[in-house]
């Protein structure tokens, strides 16, 4: 049996970017996620990871709506491996694609916290939305 899903609570580093096709709407934004961790001699020791996240269709368009940069969120998906070329040699990578997100704290894109936010948590149907968009 296989399972491909990560999960991340963290914050939005910078707003949102949009982008439209004419038959759909991608989402990316930067998710900062911390770790805290004791090493052997019991210190405590802390890192912040950084993940680009990629929103399709109904997700993506409320993510413009509601999220900016300091929002908090939980975020869950799928990875997606990729490999493309470059100056002649073969790149891999990874995109991360929210199949839900869950608002945990909204900020508004240039004045703060916002008041009205939509249902708790959005999840997107898996589909082949991110079809009309390459990379």
């Amino acid at each position: 049996m296989s399972h491909n899903l990560f999960q991340f609570i963290g914050n939005i580093t910078r707003n949102v970017d949009i982008h439209r096709t004419e038959n759909n709407v991608r989402a990316v934004f930067d998710l900062a996620v911390d770790r805290v961790w004791r090493n052997a001699a019991g210190e405590k020791q802390e890192q912040t990871d950084f993940f680009r996240i990629k929103a399709f269709g109904s997700l993506a368009d409320n993510a413009e709506k509601y999220l900016g940069k300091g929002s908090k969120v939980f975020v869950q998906g799928r990875i997606t491996p990729y490999k493309y070329e470059k100056d002649g040699k073969t790149e891999y990578g990874f995109d991360f694609n929210a199949e839900n997100i869950q608002y945990l704290d909204t900020k508004d894109k240039n004045q703060g916290n916002v008041n009205a936010t939509p249902e708790k948590s959005q999840q997107e149907p898996r589909k082949k939305s991110q079809e009309n968009f390459s990379g």
